[in-house]
């Protein structure tokens, strides 16, 4: 069984950088974000294998519901520690993280434990994961994936689904312009009016505005919140 240990922001750093994949959702950022507007608390653990290595990074939120008791969960992690090991090893490791994270979560008296994993869905995966005693459960899962950027523009245009490729296509015919933007308030908050706007209009959740704007607010030096207008040609309304 591996080893943990909760860790600070600059060891957490220091470990961040030696991850060859990492996302958003197990950002230090994005962590402090969720605390400070949506009242989760924060644990960042590092964890160690037998020979106390340091391999994964992980962080979990977690929030007490009335009656119930404590929530955790984690947003695509593990994180792996080092360069990316043949793909079942790097999943064995993964795995037996996770294992060592339901233990824990034993110990610290959380009641249920959340977890979107980013792994590949193979039937090793399903069945170990199951064997650790979780339920699948049957809401849509997210999924992502990685795009190579050594092809030439056609060969990447026809990896595309049809659909995606004709509507980029009618783009660059409408001569619309993708600017990045001054990150201040007055640029965020047309930002949130317009997301505000897209959401009741498509009717869909999505994540809330002031988490989008506390994002946005964070300056570290690991960290840059991007912000891009689109606008037709000759006009500087965004479209």
């Amino acid at each position: 069984m591996y080893s943990i240990n909760e860790i600070e922001f600059t060891q957490w750093e220091e470990q961040w950088q030696n991850c060859q994949h990492v996302n958003l959702l197990q950002s230090w950022q994005y962590g402090d974000a969720k605390q400070n507007v949506e009242n989760w608390v924060v644990h960042r653990f590092i964890i160690l294998n037998e020979n106390n290595d340091e391999i994964a990074l992980v962080q979990v939120l977690v929030k007490n519901v009335p009656i119930f008791g404590a929530v955790a969960r984690i947003n695509r992690g593990p994180l792996i520690i080092g360069k990316i090991r043949e793909q079942q090893n790097q999943e064995l490791i993964a795995l037996n993280t996770i294992a060592s994270l339901i233990k824990e979560s034993r110990i610290r008296g959380w009641r249920m434990l959340q977890i979107a994993p980013e792994l590949n869905r193979t039937k090793f995966v399903i069945n170990h994961l199951k064997d650790l005693g979780l339920k699948e459960l049957s809401t849509p899962a997210w999924e992502s994936g990685l795009l190579s950027l050594n092809k030439s523009e056609e060969e990447l245009l026809m990896g595309l689904n049809g659909k995606w490729r004709n509507c980029l296509r009618k783009g660059w015919r409408s001569e619309i312009s993708i600017n990045n933007s001054n990150v201040n308030t007055h640029n965020i908050q047309k930002l949130l009016h317009s997301y505000k706007k897209l959401k009741q209009e498509k009717k869909f959740s999505g994540i809330s505005e002031s988490l989008l704007e506390a994002l946005a607010k964070k300056n570290d030096n690991n960290w840059k919140f991007n912000l891009f207008f689109a606008s037709v040609k000759e006009s500087d309304q965004p479209i």
